[in-house]
């Protein structure tokens, strides 16, 4: 836009590097593989697990959800995905998992006291929403603020949850430790059994199923609660959580902690400057380039005598010839047009000197078809790209690190979610598909009942492979 009749340029070239990260990982997409880890679980258990987990990945298009995670980490520093459970029809009891991603990096705020790069720690979070006012009162009709009088509500009270016509609501996760007992059934599951009834070390499930207790022991786990609130009161809540941990995960760019303050960054924070020097110069070198046509004519009166509408246009047309009359008090010398500004070689050096600043500030590197002619070798342009892959390496990682941390919390609920004798399917690593029965209750010769596939026995990890 202009002001003052000058140019002032934004050429923003942020998205550009944003999107050599981002692009990068899109090209690389993390795969989940679940791996048996004690002498109870079994490869084939752990091949059930990956293949459910890219299963869901696939239903919940869950590339978009770490995608859009790790725009907000090289945007901004930080980005989020969240797990849910939801039943698969309506008519039907039957849940499943889905990943879902979260758009508005900012909607989500942190126990400031977790230090963990995946947030494992939090004892809280909040995940914001804004709501119109009609939609707000549809929702939930018996709120306080749904009356009449919903802006004479104190506005000091509510503080910026209320914005006009708009109320923030937010999700407000909480984590409670408590009390637990674990038990090693003789079936090879370990399960909590605070809530059941045991006789005689022996314990019986739901299903009728009689289990002898091989051992047990005292544990402390995390009771997961969320509530609905609206800066004024609990709208709807608290719904325990099934899992262990908050089933929302951070991809974080940068994080540098500095006393009590936690500073995360992206790619664009540090390089602010040097755009902006890069839009200084790139304004000021059109502005002297916009005043070349324009260098005013040396006349006299006498030369445009008749003619000065002609002479006027002169700067704007593209006029074949300019009449003009000798002036004899003048020599009879001819007008003459003063020298155009000339370009300055330093304004050009000094965009480029901002724009390799851009390229050191973000960490990306490359380099324009000509712009060095001895870079024309396939090793030449290898070592300026991996330079760039190691400067942006953090991101893909720390992607890979949130994508363990959400596998991990679905290793610990995809049991208690596919709890029942079903088929589900699996999806393999080429892409084909596959059915598989978990949790399938078989008879054998001596009569005793046994369970095939059951994802409730066994300890799993994972690990994340890009490709």
């Amino acid at each position: 836009h202009m002001e003052d009749g000058r140019p002032i340029l934004t050429i923003n070239r942020m998205p550009t590097f944003v999107d050599q990260v981002v692009n990068d990982i899109r090209q690389n997409r993390p795969s989940i593989k679940v791996r048996p880890v004690d002498d109870v679980a079994d490869d084939e258990i752990a091949d059930i697990y990956t293949g459910l987990i890219r299963h869901i990945e696939h239903a919940s298009d869950a590339t978009v959800a770490y995608v859009t995670a790790v725009e907000g980490a090289a945007q901004c520093g930080i980005g989020h995905f969240r797990i849910v459970s939801e039943y698969s029809q309506d008519s039907t009891f039957e849940q499943v998992i889905r990943i879902k991603r979260i758009v508005d990096p900012f909607a989500v705020t942190w126990d400031p006291q977790a230090v963990e790069l995946d947030r494992s720690d939090a004892m809280y979070c909040f995940y914001e929403q804004a709501l119109d006012l009609e939609t707000y009162k549809a929702r939930y009709p018996d709120s306080a603020l749904t009356g009449f009088d919903f802006m004479d509500v104190d506005s000091t009270h509510l503080g910026d949850w209320r914005q006009g016509e708009e109320i923030r609501i937010a999700e407000y996760w909480t984590k409670t430790p408590e009390k637990r007992t674990l038990a090693l059934l003789d079936d090879g599951r370990t399960i909590d059994i605070t809530d059941m009834k045991e006789s005689d070390g022996l314990l019986q499930d739901d299903q009728g199923g009689v289990f002898r207790i091989v051992k047990s022991r005292k544990v402390k786990r995390s009771k997961v609660e969320m509530r609905i609130i609206n800066g004024h009161e609990v709208l709807e809540g608290p719904f325990e959580w099934i899992g262990t941990g908050i089933p929302i995960i951070p991809v974080i760019g940068k994080e540098t902690h500095i006393g009590r303050r936690t500073i995360r960054n992206g790619i664009i924070r540090h390089a602010k400057d040097p755009q902006r020097m890069y839009n200084y110069w790139r304004a000021a070198q059109t502005e002297q380039l916009a005043l070349q046509p324009k260098a005013p004519w040396m006349v006299t009166p006498k030369n445009i005598a008749g003619v000065e509408s002609l002479w006027q246009q002169a700067n704007r047309r593209n006029m074949p010839y300019l009449p003009y009359a000798p002036d004899p008090d003048n020599q009879g010398i001819p007008p003459q047009r003063n020298m155009p500004p000339v370009g300055s070689p330093s304004m050009h050096q000094e965009i480029l000197v901002a724009q390799d600043d851009l390229r050191a500030a973000t960490g990306i590197h490359y380099a324009p078809p000509t712009s060095d002619p001895k870079e024309v070798s396939g090793k030449a342009i290898m070592a300026r790209q991996r330079q760039s892959d190691v400067s942006t390496f953090n991101y893909s990682d720390n992607l890979a690190r949130a994508i363990v941390s959400g596998g991990r919390q679905l290793v610990e609920i995809l049991p208690k979610v596919y709890d029942t004798d079903r088929v589900v399917r699996l999806l393999n690593e080429d892409d084909t598909t596959e059915a598989a029965r978990i949790n399938q209750t078989v008879v054998d010769h001596a009569g005793e009942e046994h369970r095939v596939n059951d994802l409730s026995v066994g300890v799993y990890d994972l690990a994340v492979t890009t490709g």
